[in-house]
Parts: structure tokens; sequence; C-alpha cells
């Protein structure tokens, strides 16, 4: 898994830092190397793009940068047909850092970091198509994620246009109550006003009779007096026919004078 190839990983970094410049030249002092170390260099120099003869191999060896190379590979860009011709290598019965160090202690390392290699490499193949996966479902949950607070963000929006309209309807039902109670008092008002005007208005033909006879009475009372006072002072001792005759009499003389009566 990816805890065992970094674990390789690492352990082949650490023996590559072990190896110094006069190991490198340890191999290339070589005319004929042993098999195990032509084998191995034969797989370095397939990773490093080099030609796998040992005429090679010498002149991969004799950079300055060899080492660098080796800990910098990139080795996340290995090709499907580059992992191929590897596997060649790998699956061979004898590619073992214990069997090559029987030849070369510094191989060894070679050996190790080659195997790192195609481990991390394999298990990168396998990895990184999850990751991608992962990364691309973790795109595809921040957009549906987007979506949901753009969503939560109208319905919240949504619920606060329907509390400001519930607001505004108990405010209106309020309202509307408080109109009918007023128009209810008023109609009640207006009932009893319009009863009162009701009576008022007999009460005012009777006032207006009584205005008008106590006007005939009043423009009458000087004649009346007079008539009255007469007949207190003269006619007590006449017959009720001659009281009569005298006051129809005294009447006409009255109205002759324009006096009422």
């Amino acid at each position: 898994g990816r805890a065992r190839s970094r674990s390789a990983m690492e352990a082949a970094t650490k023996a590559l830092e072990a190896l110094n410049k006069s190991d490198i030249n340890e191999l290339r002092v070589f005319n004929k190397p042993p098999n195990l170390v032509k084998f191995v260099m034969e797989a370095v120099c397939l990773l490093l793009g080099a030609k796998t003869d040992w005429a090679s191999a010498k002149q991969v060896l004799g950079d300055t940068n060899f080492l660098k190379k080796l800990q910098d590979y990139d080795k996340d860009r290995i090709s499907e047909s580059l992992m191929k011709k590897l596997k060649e290598y790998i699956d061979h019965p004898e590619f073992i850092p214990d069997l090559v160090a029987t030849q070369s202690k510094v191989c060894r390392s070679m050996c190790m970091w080659v195997r790192a290699i195609d481990s991390y490499a394999v298990t990168f193949r396998i990895v990184d198509p999850k990751r991608k996966k992962v990364a691309a479902a973790e795109k595809e949950l921040g957009e549906v994620m987007a979506v949901l607070r753009q969503k939560q963000q109208n319905l919240a929006e949504v619920e606060a246009d329907i509390a400001r309209l519930e607001a505004t309807y108990d405010a209106s039902v309020a309202e509307k109550a408080s109109l009918e109670a007023t128009m209810a008092l008023c109609s009640a008002r207006l009932g009893r006003a319009g009863r009162l005007t009701m009576a008022l208005g007999d009460e005012q033909v009777r006032w207006e009779h009584s205005i008008k006879t106590l006007g005939e009475q009043l423009v009458n009372l000087i004649g009346d007096v007079l008539i009255a006072a007469a007949c207190m002072a003269y006619l007590g001792a006449f017959t009720s026919s001659y009281r009569e005759e005298l006051t129809s009499l005294w009447t006409k003389q009255l109205t002759d004078l324009k006096i009422p009566a």
C-alpha cells in the first residue's frame, strides 16, 4: 500500500544519501562488471533515459550530479511503457538488494532505489485515479454545497418575506377589528341620534304650536285684559246675555281702535 511504498522510498533515499563519490568510482572502475552490478545499472540507466549498455552506465556514473538525480527523480511522471520495461528487471528473481550486495554494496542501495521507484509508481497508478476521483467528488460536493447555501439563503429570504407579510396581515386584521368596533360604536350612536332627532322633531312641532298660540295670545293680551277688567268692574249686575252683548260691543270698539282682543 501507500505506507509500505513510502517506507521503501525513505529507506532507499537514506541508502543513497549514505553513498559518496568514492563509492560511485568503485563501480566505474569495472571494465567487466559482475552480472548483478551490470543488471542493476541497466535498470538505473533505463529510468534515467540512457542506453542500457555498460559504456552508457559508466557515463551516467561519471555525472557529478548522479546521486542528486536519483534523489530528485520525478517518480510521478513514469510512463506506462517505461513501467513495462522496468517490470522485466523487478520480476527477475535475482533483482533483490541482499543478493546484489554479495557483488556490490553500492549497487545494493541502487537496487533498493529502483525497487522503491517501481513500488511508488505502481501505487501511484492505483492511488492517483482514486485521488482524482476524491478531488472530483470534493469539487462536486463543494458545488452542491454552494448551491445548497444559495438555496438556504433564498429560503431564509422567503421566510423573512413570509414573516413580514404575516406581520402586515396581523396588523391589517387588528386594524379591521378596530374599524369594525368604531363602526359599531358610530352605528349605535347614529341610531340613538336618529331616535333623538325623531323625538326632538315631534317636540319641535309641539313647541312651534305653543309659540304660535302664545304669540296670538300675546297679540290679544292688551285687549283681553281691558275687556276682562271692564267685565269685572261693570258687568257683575247684568244678565249673562247682556254681558255677552256688551263684551261683543267692546271687542268691536277695540278692533275699531286697532287694539287686538
